[in-house]
């Protein structure tokens, strides 16, 4: 990636859809140009790359270029996580790579950025910002074209339906949802897609992925999510789930959702 591009985006946050430039002179931004020099980013007006968050102290993380590469260090007591895991070394990041800090969601893109940063934008315009999923309405496109696809070729599709359910005496809804969405994000195939229903009811989208496949998947993630959340948060979730596969039985797109949701409530 020689003499490549690269910024920061921050796609959730007080500063939403900024775009903070590393290696480009071409466009008005902040820019990386020294090879070994450290660049702070954090919540002080003498921190070089400015993010303003309540959450995010002062010199909260170290940003480093090497080459045309960028690498970022925690350093504060603070949280700082790269694609949802903590990051307690020094990280290279990867074109994609989420970087959160207190509340603030970062995405670091590399390469074709101009055309990269109008694609995240789109993308966070049909994205739920807590889940993380595909928004209703987006999400039926992508099953549509999908089931379509499997129907014509004859091949396998399985959709998995899952509705998220808080203990009673458990609080923070909206923190268990972000917390189960990244759950789920992380352990879905980059083939598979992740989408909203309704509220807390979503489905996974499996392409040639069979009925036996999805039930054992299914089950493995369900008690991996549960017992995330349970040591995360501290709070406890009901995860009901079923799954339905592509069959003769079921004619269109609208049957394939008719018929997991009646699975789902009886589940």
């Amino acid at each position: 990636m020689k003499n490549s591009n690269a910024c920061l985006v921050i796609i959730n946050g007080p500063d939403e859809n900024r775009k903070i430039l590393l290696f480009s002179h071409t466009e008005s931004g902040f820019i990386i140009e020294s090879e070994g020099k450290d660049y702070t980013i954090g919540s002080h007006k003498n921190d070089d790359i400015l993010v303003k968050d309540k959450k995010v102290s002062k010199n909260h993380a170290l940003l480093q270029r090497k080459d045309d590469r960028c690498i970022i260090t925690c350093k504060s007591g603070r949280d700082l996580q790269i694609n949802g895991k903590p990051a307690k070394e020094p990280i290279l990041l990867a074109s994609g790579d989420q970087i959160l800090l207190g509340e603030t969601e970062i995405k670091f893109l590399q390469g074709d950025i101009k055309n990269l940063y109008y694609e995240n934008i789109r993308n966070n315009i049909n994205i739920e910002k807590n889940s993380g999923a595909w928004q209703k309405h987006y999400f039926a496109t992508i099953l549509e074209k999908q089931f379509y696809l499997a129907k014509r070729h004859n091949d396998d599709l399985s959709v998995i339906f899952i509705s998220l359910k808080k203990n009673e005496n458990s609080s923070g809804y909206h923190e268990i949802i972000r917390e189960a969405g990244k759950s789920i994000l992380h352990r879905i195939l980059k083939t598979d897609t992740f989408g909203s229903l309704s509220d807390g009811v979503y489905c996974i989208l499996c392409p040639e992925t069979g009925s036996e496949n999805a039930g054992k998947f299914m089950k493995k993630f369900v008690n991996s999510i549960e017992n995330e959340i349970k040591t995360v948060l501290q709070a406890e979730i009901f995860i009901h789930s079923a799954s339905v596969s592509v069959s003769a039985e079921i004619k269109t797109d609208d049957d394939l959702i008719s018929r997991g949701l009646e699975l789902l409530e009886h589940s």
